[in-house]
């Protein structure tokens, strides 16, 4: 089997792998919400987007950092390995520490600051598993990344429901989460063993070098926090834990959807990180343009199919309590194409390694963000923070692209992005002269065959996609 092939299977057993977990992760929507209800749902929504503030701060671009530096030449992947994983565990120790601290002056209910402290235990498990995760994308091995995760989804549906035989408290929903969190870590740190050899250890110059790369990269995606997380803390400020628990389960699914650009550009980065220091611009454009079509194809149909069935989704996930959150989906679905657009061009920033150029923009949509939220969500609640969302994912989508797009001297062609429109648009036209009550299960089947048939039709896709961008990793 030759080395493209096998990176086609790892990448499709990959694959197979989120989207399992992403079922399963729906799954554990759907068993909070029917136990919890839509204020318990809005406190536990409350206490996570709290804790993903400060998980966000553990992080500050160490994932994506220790790709890059794992991908080097003569990169010594040990010592590297190593270093980040003690700089997390000491960065998680101090900010999951202020988290428990910060949130007793918010005016939350006493449970959703208990559910806080309860939770750092599983915000601890994900930042020592995103080392992993770096390790997995520089060693094309993502598909033990996806076992992991796919581990913890099993962990947490059964200990959720072991767990609401006895009691349906917040608590217990976090401790739960810390249990699989644990499990997840526990399996990839075993999984990393046969690439890396990863130790305790207190590296000081590697350390500040590691800072020195991730300081910009940090600061963008503390910004970008801004937005794509300010509306839930501020809504669950200024309105009702019942409104935040009816946005929380939309934007939960939206979340699950929008794991696969994070998914793909993770393959895709060390690749494009070697071709830029190769100075293989074209090779660099290339590829580029073929993950650019890839991630229209499918973004395309989420979006649209989305807008389409998103009252019916939402009902068979989350139960008939929450069938407002269908429509709330409906408004947030349209932010899939920025998101994922965002992902692919924020990605090739880091190759090209232009973070610091960008945190300008990051900035510039993070405080439009604050102002915005600020004015529209004490007066229109979810509709305001939908709304806001979406204009700044379009926004950063934007921005990156335009500073990619200058920085290669090219712009991706829209031949295929047409096709996949008009593709998409037809099975939309099918999926909304269905009838109200037919079943999510058959809808998205249909719609996906419709879609794929069209674009079959229209010969929108190339055979070298998929090559193209895998032999990106593999060079």
């Amino acid at each position: 089997m030759s080395y493209i092939r096998a990176i086609a299977k790892n990448t499709a057993i990959q694959g197979t792998g989120r989207v399992l977990a992403a079922v399963l992760g729906i799954v554990a929507v759907g068993m909070l919400t029917r136990t919890l209800g839509q204020s318990g749902f809005g406190a536990y929504t409350t206490a996570i987007s709290f804790l993903q503030i400060f998980g966000i701060l553990i992080d500050f671009g160490l994932t994506l950092t220790l790709v890059q530096m794992l991908s080097e030449p003569r990169a010594d992947e040990s010592r590297i390995a190593s270093g980040v994983l003690t700089l997390r565990l000491v960065s998680a120790a101090i900010f999951l520490g202020l988290a428990a601290i910060a949130v007793i002056p918010f005016p939350y209910p006493i449970e959703v600051k208990i559910a806080v402290g309860i939770g750092t235990i599983a915000f601890l498990g994900n930042a020592l598993a995103g080392t992993a995760t770096g390790i997995f994308q520089r060693h094309l091995r993502m598909d033990l990344a996806a076992a992991g995760e796919l581990l913890g989804r099993v962990v947490l549906i059964a200990g959720l429901a072991l767990a609401f035989r006895f009691t349906d408290r917040l608590w217990i929903v976090m401790a739960v989460s810390g249990v699989a969190s644990i499990a997840t870590v526990a399996l990839q740190l075993l999984a990393v063993r046969p690439f890396v050899r990863i130790r305790w250890s207190i590296d000081l110059p590697l350390w500040r070098e590691v800072a020195r790369r991730s300081l910009p990269l940090g600061i963008s995606i503390a910004l970008n926090l801004i937005y794509l997380r300010g509306d839930v803390f501020l809504l669950s400020l200024f309105r009702s834990q019942h409104e935040v628990g009816l946005y929380g389960a939309s934007y939960r699914v939206l979340d699950l959807l929008t794991m696969i650009p994070t998914m793909f550009m993770g393959l895709v980065l060390p690749g494009l990180s070697r071709a830029f220091a190769g100075e293989e611009r074209e090779n660099l454009r290339r590829y580029l343009q073929r993950s650019f079509d890839f991630l229209v194809l499918l973004a395309l149909p989420i979006t649209m199919g989305g807008f389409a069935i998103g009252t019916q989704l939402m009902q068979t996930v989350a139960g008939p309590a929450f069938i407002l959150s269908g429509t709330i989906l409906n408004v947030l679905i349209w932010g899939v194409p920025g998101i994922f657009l965002g992902t692919l061009y924020g990605h090739a920033i880091v190759a090209l390694r232009k973070q610091r150029v960008m945190i300008w923009g990051y900035g510039s949509v993070a405080a439009a963000a604050v102002v915005l939220y600020l004015i529209v969500i004490p007066r229109s609640g979810v509709w305001g923070a939908a709304g806001v969302t979406i204009l700044s994912e379009v926004a950063i989508a934007t921005i990156t692209f335009f500073l990619v797009a200058r920085t290669i001297r090219s712009i991706p062609n829209l031949r295929i992005a047409g096709k996949a429109l008009l593709s998409a648009l037809g099975m939309t036209v099918f999926l909304l002269a269905l009838p109200m009550e037919t079943s999510v299960a058959i809808s998205i089947p249909l719609g996906g065959l419709i879609y794929v048939a069209l674009l079959a039709l229209m010969r929108a896709v190339p055979k070298d996609m998929l090559r193209t961008v895998l032999g990106l990793s593999a060079k």
